[in-house]
Order: C-alpha cells, then structure tokens, then sequence
C-alpha cells in the first residue's frame, strides 16, 4: 500500500497523504490528497496519533530533522 509521499522542492519538505489509514502531522489530521509542509521538529504519524502523550501501538512514526 502506498500512504502517502515525501517531496522536495529546493530546501523544503512537503508530505502527501493518500488518506490509506489517516495522516498527522503534530496530530493533526491532513485529508487524503492535500499537500502540506514538513518542518524540522515536526512529527508524522501515519495510522494514529498520540493520545495523551502516547504514541498508538499501531501506528507508524517519523520525526524530521535535517543534518
């Protein structure tokens, strides 16, 4: 299954999300299609959200961060 993609435009990250299982940025939900900007800090979370301060079993993660 494809969730969602990761694009680079010059120096920024973009995330679009395919809607499989719901996408979050920093919990927040993005609709399936939209395009959003990723930040240093931010945290993705595909299939779930943290609830209360809790990460689901179930879901995948990822945080950005440049080097």
């Amino acid at each position: 299954r494809k969730h969602a993609d990761i694009i680079k435009e010059g120096d920024r990250l973009y995330i679009k999300s395919y809607g499989a299982n719901h996408t979050f940025i920093n919990n927040v939900q993005i609709q399936k299609g939209e395009i959003t900007e990723i930040k240093e800090g931010d945290t993705v979370s595909f299939g779930g959200k943290d609830v209360n301060g809790e990460m689901q079993k179930d879901a995948a993660y990822l945080r950005v961060e440049s080097k």
